[in-house]
């Protein structure tokens, strides 16, 4: 994210695979905040973290999982 600061023409390419990744696929737009939030916990991410958790934990509770 900090990378967008300094190169502002990337902005438009970044935001349209960011916003792609997120939307179903090949798996449910669920599990792949659920993985995410996976990720940025063993990475040890605080924004990543801060970001995904309150996310991730509706879906974990839709989903009958814990986040």
């Amino acid at each position: 994210i900090r990378m967008l600061n300094y190169r502002a023409d990337l902005v438009p390419a970044f935001f349209d695979f960011y916003m792609r990744m997120r939307g179903d696929g090949l798996l449910p737009a669920r599990l792949k905040e659920l993985v995410r939030l996976r990720i940025a916990r063993l990475n040890t991410c605080r924004y990543c973290l801060g970001s995904l958790s309150p996310i991730a934990a509706y879906l974990a509770r839709s989903l009958s999982l814990s986040a």
